[in-house]
């Protein structure tokens, strides 16, 4: 059983219902976060609704299962290096065999080394016809933005962390088009409201997914350093004073 918010599963599910899947995905989010089965999740939903083949989550985790047109690479060392890129280009060149789709996992992307992240992005711009590649990163600072750039991207929560809405928030892209003046007027008064951080964080990550504007995805990496201090005991002014600085 996937354990996933619903606003992902309804996400996902809507890609699946329109057959809109595009050739690239880079799922990310903070530590801790259920990228594998949130891709996983889609991939089982395709195959049985579009394939008509009935896989369980239970099968993903089964090396005898053997299932086709599905590989998942995790990198157990700290790089992905090209021969790992080379050997996966080389398994995958012919697309699905049996399916609709190819599907290819790559969990921990940010490890892929300058040598392999040039060598892949050839893949990612021609990939083989009906091949979809889902790649997971939980650290968007170390990884390629040429490999971000070629990726349709979606922020994902943890299920145990998204607060309730109890707030309307100023759009994400109109406050990195205001002034620095009121940015800072901003930070005053959600800390005058205590309004909390991560609600407001949250809401600009999810408007950020939505719209899909590759300008804003720059904003991603302290949207969720910033959301990653919340659970020490740090200035919650000085915080949101630095975040709001930064977002020029």
């Amino acid at each position: 059983m996937f354990e996933l918010p619903e606003k992902t599963k309804s996400l996902l599910d809507i890609i699946v219902s329109r057959k809109s899947l595009g050739s690239a995905y880079l799922f990310f989010g903070e530590p801790g976060t259920q990228l594998q089965q949130t891709a996983l999740y889609l991939i089982q939903k395709w195959r049985n609704e579009i394939d008509g083949v009935k896989i369980t989550p239970e099968q993903f985790e089964t090396p005898e299962s053997n299932l086709v047109d599905f590989v998942r690479h995790t990198e157990e060392s700290n790089s992905i290096k090209i021969n790992t890129i080379r050997e996966l280009q080389e398994s995958i060149k012919y697309g699905p065999l049996h399916q609709s789709k190819l599907f290819i996992v790559i969990d921990t992307t940010e490890k892929i080394t300058k040598q392999a992240a040039n060598a892949f992005l050839k893949t990612l711009e021609e990939p083989p016809e009906n091949t979809c590649f889902f790649l997971l990163s939980n650290n968007l600072h170390t990884l390629p933005k040429t490999i971000m750039s070629r990726c349709t991207q979606l922020f994902i929560p943890k299920s145990s962390s998204i607060p309730k809405p109890t707030h309307t928030f100023a759009p994400f892209s109109k406050v990195i088009s205001s002034s620095l003046f009121e940015r800072l007027t901003l930070s005053q008064s959600i800390v005058d409201e205590k309004i909390p951080i991560d609600e407001l964080i949250y809401t600009w990550l999810e408007e950020i997914t939505v719209i899909n504007n590759p300008k804003h995805y720059s904003y991603v990496p302290t949207l969720l350093k910033t959301l990653e201090n919340q659970q020490y005991n740090v200035n919650k002014r000085l915080q949101l004073d630095a975040l709001l600085s930064s977002l020029e």
